[in-house]
């Protein structure tokens, strides 16, 4: 095999200053080079910032997108290069899931701190075992959510046409968690008509993409539903000036429900476990990532 000339094409800023060279001291230990420019690379490391049309792609044998969200590739993307274009799943996967989770549970179970001992030994709060919940998307982290949340709540309505889930009953959730890529069907799925029929207490919970929500609707209907509740951590476009979300039914975040203390070193990991194995496993190495190939999660024109 031709020697592997990595190049990563961005880094996000939680990444830190010195992630470029851990990652070339890492990924050297593989014998490739890890190049300063992408002219020679045969290899490239990407992220939601990357757009493959910046890049040459005639020379590239493997791309590797350590991310969950890849709706920064597009059809025309997969159509000019026969690279597989691997993506990170597992490397986020946990931290948005536990994201949607303690919204959920840190809003219906707020733990009171009693200094002193209540003979009443009362506490008001939601029973859990009464809820439904609404989930959109049951893929790598809706699977997670919905296998966390079943043993605890009433219901959980499950929706995802590409993965055979159907159950879609926005009117009788107490609960809407949005756990879904990105792509042409999605794209503003909780618009006008929907926000329309959601109970004027819901909770809607968003560490997916923003995009997926109409967020002038959204934000009335917060503002028209005092008992409504939202958490959003993405937005339609980034970065996003929080001064229009000045709501106390609403908490936002930068976009963080990915990031963890450990993050750095799983993306590290995940990079050189694809590398390695598409040098040492390259007769079966499609197969081995059949799941996470990206050019595999097309169906009927769309990047599901």
């Amino acid at each position: 095999m031709e020697k592997l000339k990595v190049f990563r094409t961005a880094i996000s800023p939680y990444q830190g200053d010195d992630f470029r060279e851990r990652e070339a001291v890492l990924l050297k230990t593989l014998d490739v080079e890890y190049l300063e420019t992408p002219g020679d690379a045969n290899v490239l490391i990407t992220n939601t910032h990357t757009s493959l049309t910046d890049y040459d792609l005639s020379k590239v044998k493997l791309i590797i997108h350590p991310n969950s969200g890849y709706d920064n590739f597009s059809l025309a993307d997969l159509s000019n290069t026969n690279a597989p274009i691997v993506i990170g799943h597992t490397v986020r996967a946990n931290a948005v899931a536990s994201y949607s989770l303690s919204a959920l549970l840190g809003h219906y179970v707020q733990i009171p701190n009693q200094k002193k001992w209540s003979k009443k030994r009362t506490w008001v709060r939601k029973d859990l075992s009464k809820l439904k919940v609404q989930l959109i998307g049951v893929g790598h982290i809706g699977q997670q959510i919905q296998q966390s949340l079943g043993p605890i709540v009433k219901e959980v309505f499950s929706y995802d046409p590409y993965k055979n889930a159907n159950t879609l009953k926005l009117s009788e959730a107490d609960a809407v968690i949005f756990a879904t890529g990105l792509n042409q069907t999605s794209h503003c799925f909780l618009d006008r008509e929907k926000i329309g029929k959601l109970k004027k207490d819901v909770l809607i919970i968003n560490g997916a993409r923003g995009k997926l929500i109409d967020q002038s609707c959204l934000i009335t209907f917060l503002k028209m539903n005092k008992e409504s509740f939202a958490y959003l951590d993405v937005f339609e476009d980034e970065p996003v000036n929080f001064e229009q979300f000045q709501l106390n039914n609403l908490i936002t975040t930068s976009h963080i429900a990915g990031v963890y203390s450990d993050l750095n070193n799983e993306i590290l990991n995940f990079s050189y476990s694809v590398l390695k194995n598409f040098i040492e496993k390259s007769d079966s190495f499609h197969t081995l990532y059949k799941d996470e190939i990206l050019q595999n999660k097309v169906v009927h024109g769309i990047i599901i």
